[in-house]
């Protein structure tokens, strides 16, 4: 997850198999689902992102 700026740019330059170094913090989001049960998952809080391979060029849509 990357917040503001960085995130345009991380969606800007990257596609679905581009590879990447993200720097930043673990978190873990805390939550009770409707049924009541309580649910978490880890989320890595991004503060810097080194893009390691070019973004693969769009097609062009004709």
């Amino acid at each position: 997850m990357t917040y503001r700026r960085l995130a345009e740019l991380v969606g800007e330059y990257t596609r679905k198999g581009s590879l990447v170094l993200v720097q930043g913090h673990l978190h873990t989001d805390r939550w009770a689902a409707q049924d009541g049960a309580q649910r978490q998952r880890p989320v890595v809080i991004g503060e810097s992102v080194q893009f390691l391979s070019r973004a693969p060029e769009l097609e062009e849509e004709s």
